[in-house]
């Protein structure tokens, strides 16, 4: 019996540590790269409903040639300090871009290593804006 209250205190520590991080990635993420149209600006917003489900929408804006609006977000994965999840951007039909991030937060900076088909792989810091 012991052992069983034990395993589940574990088990609600665990959750509870999962649930915690999940939240410190909560709010709105800016990132900026120069690219041959100019700045691509990329706005990554994580949510944490009541239910604790984390959702992620991510919204790009190529202003200088008038291109933007939503990616597709899939796989999204936070496990403590990390997060994983893929994008694919359609670039108003001009280029479709599929990417898959890998990032670490520290502080107000989320670090990611991009790699995207076509472009290869670049490192990115998205900074917390609220």
């Amino acid at each position: 019996m012991k052992r069983l209250i034990r395993s589940l205190g574990v088990l609600f520590a665990l959750l509870a540590a999962n649930l915690a991080s999940a939240a410190s990635f909560e709010g709105t993420w800016t990132t900026q790269t120069q690219t041959e149209g100019g700045p691509l600006i990329y706005t990554f917003i994580f949510a944490v409903g009541a239910d604790k489900a984390v959702t992620l929408r991510v919204n790009y804006s190529l202003a200088v040639v008038g291109m933007g609006g939503d990616a597709v977000v899939s796989d999204l994965k936070i496990e403590g300090d990390t997060v994983s999840f893929k994008e694919t951007t359609d670039f108003s039909g001009y280029a479709v871009v599929a990417s898959e991030y890998k990032g670490v937060l520290s502080g107000s900076e989320i670090k990611f290593e991009k790699t995207s088909n076509p472009g290869g792989t670049t490192n990115v810091v998205a900074t917390k804006r609220n």
